[in-house]
């Protein structure tokens, strides 16, 4: 199975050198950009601007809170971050559901996808998630499957999990717990599941 390494980071990783990590092997990375309706992070403009000068494939995403209104959201994200050519789809994060049923949380999560793919000409959002979370939140995940899927699943260390909704996963996080010069501390590692070219070819 080919992969493209790659990596994912938030404010928690507050000093990362980009080309200390490109030089590493590292050719892809998606940043945190906003969270909730008001939620802004203080690296992203830094990070985004970094990553693409050195010519790495650059993502966004959003982690979604469950109490808030999903459109308002949307435009906050699309607000800070303005997806291009080039980039990764961008991203909605999707853990610490604190919804109240399932249905409640797919309208979430469908309200921000459609208001997102209003502005990316006909590309689909990609869904970060762990394994279980489809089963466990989103009445199995069948109405998403058409979107691709970041999972999140530490337990192989050759191919990733996929929940049954999903034939594949286009990305994999496979350990929270890497580390990589340029970065300090523990950071999330990333595979693209394909080659260079598919990467290229997966980007908006």
């Amino acid at each position: 199975m080919d992969f493209v390494n790659g990596l994912d980071v938030s404010d928690y990783q507050p000093r990362a050198n980009w080309s200390a990590v490109h030089a590493a092997g590292y050719s892809f990375a998606i940043c945190k950009a906003t969270q909730g309706t008001g939620n802004v992070q203080t690296t992203f403009a830094g990070n985004m601007a970094a990553i693409r000068g050195l010519g790495m494939t650059f993502g966004a995403y959003h982690f979604l809170d469950w109490s808030e209104d999903p459109i308002v959201q949307a435009q906050h994200f699309l607000s800070v971050y303005t997806p291009r050519p080039g980039d990764l789809p961008p991203t909605l994060d999707c853990e610490a559901c604190t919804a109240p049923s399932a249905a409640f949380a797919v309208d979430q999560v469908s309200g921000f996808i459609r208001e997102v793919e209003k502005h990316l000409s006909g590309s689909r959002m990609l869904l970060y998630m762990s394994y279980s979370f489809p089963g466990d939140h989103l009445e199995g995940g069948s109405g998403f499957a058409g979107h691709p899927l970041w999972v999140a699943a530490y337990s192989s260390a050759t191919e990733p999990p996929v929940p049954d909704a999903w034939a594949k996963a286009t990305i994999w996080q496979w350990t929270e717990s890497g580390r990589v010069n340029g970065i300090t501390g523990d950071v999330d590692l990333d595979r693209f599941v394909g080659t260079p070219a598919d990467l290229k070819a997966f980007c908006l």
